[in-house]
């Protein structure tokens, strides 16, 4: 594939600063085409188990614990000032997905590092394969990755291969073994690195594999992040999450967990199950929810789908 268009898997207020002192050091915790960003060189801040370092405390070394709010959006520019708007959220997380052998997205993440987010890249390897990618077939597009993160001079979030643990991604259960996953993740991170990286290691809520076979090992993940959504009326967070919760603090102990993606189904008679998401999430211990801003099969996730939900929305958020 020559080409990497962003994709949307169907599966929010920081000061700019706080971008900048969103680094995540692998070890701390355990462990298209744009001219070349002008953004400014700013130092890598250390996050350890969900510390954030605040504008002041990143300056004199100390950290203090935040909660981050993020939002992943299909298309950065066209619906990153609609969400702005819309919900009056400034994310202190902005996600998007492309495909594997995508050109690098300079623009989405100069977009993002502007509205002073932390970009969150989701790498989906949609139809290719991985054990061509561990053999090298992508490594031109990966160095190109690794250079593009290079010249930001700014930290980025990175995932791969998300939700691996379900049958619907074509790149995971009952798809690939769990040795060729992990072998297709070091690959990945081995080449991009970890130069101003925080790599997510992202499972799904539920699926049909267990998780712990598709976890690459501590040393190659920073953060673990969580994907999954309360969709039903009297959904509860316990019930859905706290398995693979669980889970996650048995394979990398002491990572930050964070919501990496998810939602509820919009609409007036699920304030309640809001209510629980987020609740449950800082309940347990996550150091933030990035939310799924979309419109799929399964449920409408625009929080301006009802008037009743948006005004829940903005209060829980903020």
């Amino acid at each position: 594939m020559s080409r990497r268009l962003s994709c949307w898997w169907s599966a929010a207020a920081i000061p700019a600063v706080l971008a900048a002192a969103l680094a995540v050091a692998a070890g701390s915790a355990a462990a298209s085409s744009e001219p070349r960003s002008s953004v400014q060189s700013r130092p890598a801040e250390a996050i350890s188990n969900g510390a954030v370092p605040s504008s002041a405390a990143a300056n004199s070394g100390r950290a203090s614990r935040r909660w981050l709010n993020g939002v992943a959006l299909p298309s950065v520019g066209k619906d990153l000032p609609v969400w702005q708007r819309k919900t009056a959220e400034q994310p202190s997380i902005i996600s998007f997905y492309i495909n594997l052998a995508a050109p690098f997205p300079l623009k989405q993440l100069t977009t993002i590092i502007a509205a002073g987010a932390l970009p969150l890249i989701q790498i989906d390897p949609k139809g290719d394969s991985l054990a061509a990618l561990d053999a090298g077939r992508y490594n031109k597009q990966l160095i190109a990755d690794r250079r593009g993160i290079a010249s930001l001079h700014h930290r980025v979030a990175v995932s791969f291969a998300h939700e691996m643990n379900g049958v619907w991604t074509g790149w995971g259960c009952d798809h690939v073994t769990p040795s060729t996953f992990r072998s297709a993740w070091r690959h990945v991170h081995r080449i991009i690195g970890t130069q101003h990286v925080t790599w997510i290691w992202e499972p799904g809520q539920s699926g049909r594999c267990a998780v712990t076979s598709w976890y690459p090992g501590s040393r190659y993940v920073s953060w673990i992040g969580i994907d999954g959504y309360l969709r039903t009326p009297r959904a509860a967070f316990g019930r859905e999450f706290d398995a693979t919760i669980k889970a996650a603090r048995h394979l990398g102990p002491g990572k930050p967990i964070v919501l990496a993606e998810a939602a509820c189904n919009v609409s007036a008679s699920m304030v309640t199950e809001l209510r629980e998401l987020y609740s449950g999430a800082r309940r347990s211990g996550m150091i933030g929810l990035v939310w799924f801003d979309g419109k799929t099969a399964l449920g409408n996730y625009h929080p301006w789908a009802s008037e009743a939900f948006l005004r829940a929305f903005k209060r829980i958020v903020r």
